[in-house]
C-alpha cells in the first residue's frame, strides 16, 4: 500500500513553499494542527515544535477517538528526538 495521500500532499506543499521562500534557510516547523504530526521530521526542518492544544476537543464534530492516532504519533516523534 502506498503513502497516505493527505500526508503526501501536506509534505509536498510545505516543501514547495520552503523551496520558493527560503531554499537555503534552516527551518523551524511550528504547528498546532493534529494532522501535521504525520510530517514532522520530513520537511527538512532542523527543529519541529508542536503545540499540543486540547482546544481541538471543543470543536464541533471532533472527538478524543479522532485525535488519538495523531496524539500517539506526536508522542512517538517527541520521544525519538529527546
Amino acid at each position: 500500500m502506498g503513502e497516505d495521500p493527505q500526508r503526501w500532499s501536506l509534505r509536498r506543499d510545505i516543501l514547495r513553499a520552503l523551496e520558493t521562500t527560503s531554499p537555503d534557510a534552516d527551518v523551524v516547523l511550528v504547528t498546532g494542527s493534529p494532522p501535521s504530526v504525520s510530517v514532522l521530521g520530513q520537511c527538512r526542518e532542523r527543529v519541529s515544535i508542536y503545540f499540543c492544544m486540547d482546544d481541538f476537543l471543543e470543536l464541533p464534530g471532533v472527538s478524543a477517538e479522532m485525535l488519538a492516532p495523531w496524539s500517539e504519533s506526536c508522542s512517538a516523534v517527541s520521544t525519538q528526538w529527546s
